[in-house]
């Protein structure tokens, strides 16, 4: 049996009971977040120039919800929305040292992207918007003192908001197996000034996920994502990173290489 909630017919002998708790399909107020998954929706384009949505982590947060009876209804994605651009960042359980970042960020629907660890999560039948998102915020700031992301960030003498931005390209970036040269190159761009220049960046900027941008995408200064246009990291981490990118992070691999 795994944590979280589920559904069970009143009044059940228990074996019945026990029958409910092992179908999968009983199981409610549940979601998973996958590494790279972004607060909002994504326009994902394929090289053929087919277009389709992927997820975002509210959108995965609203479908968990589960109402306590017949005639109450669930909260809207528009309510966890305006719940994610203007709670108060204690009330939601933002992880205490990137509340600072929070609240400067240029864009409120993006000021708590990268802050969701990847991982399952469980809404309470019956929550509300607030208490829905704050479930999931909370744990994710348990779960992020568990990384060891404060030390990691001293030793490589960023703060942890800096480092789980860059992790968070990292994970845009590539494959597990280069993410520590991936974290290298943002290293050694960043010490010499140059700029980043990375289509993961204009493309989350543009809500979308494609191959290829036009030059006039990645020069675009109404972009603040765009670190073609930009120089230094973006203003906010751009997905949820995973464990393999949050080490690359804190691990670079050795070497002087741009590229």
């Amino acid at each position: 049996l795994q944590p979280g909630y589920y559904t069970v017919h009143q009044h059940s002998s228990a074996q019945s009971v026990v029958a409910d708790l092992i179908d999968p399909q009983s199981r409610v107020g549940h979601l998973r977040i996958i590494p790279g998954q972004t607060l909002a929706d994504i326009t994902t384009v394929s090289p053929s120039g087919q277009k389709s949505t992927r997820p975002g982590i509210l959108s995965l947060i609203a479908r968990a919800c589960v109402p306590t009876n017949g005639q109450q209804a669930c909260f809207s994605l528009d309510d966890l929305w305006r719940v994610a651009e203007t709670a108060d960042l204690a009330d939601l359980g933002v992880v205490g040292w990137a509340v600072s970042d929070v609240q400067h960020a240029p864009d409120p629907r993006k000021r708590l992207e990268g802050l969701i660890l990847p991982g399952d999560y469980d809404i309470a039948p019956g929550s509300t918007a607030l208490q829905a998102l704050t479930a999931v915020v909370s744990a994710s700031a348990s779960a992020w003192n568990t990384t060891g992301i404060v030390a990691a960030a001293k030793a490589v003498g960023r703060t942890p908001y800096q480092l789980a931005t860059i992790a968070s390209l990292v994970q845009s970036e590539g494959l597990a197996r280069d993410m520590p040269k991936i974290a290298r190159v943002i290293d050694n761009r960043l010490a010499i000034g140059k700029k980043l220049e990375f289509d993961s960046t204009v493309n989350y900027g543009l809500n979308r996920a494609q191959i290829s941008t036009t030059n006039a995408e990645r020069l675009d200064p109404a972009n603040v994502y765009s670190t073609y246009a930009h120089n230094g990291l973006t203003p906010t981490p751009i997905g949820s990173p995973g464990p393999d990118a949050l080490d690359a992070a804190g691990d670079p691999a050795t070497g002087s290489w741009l590229y």
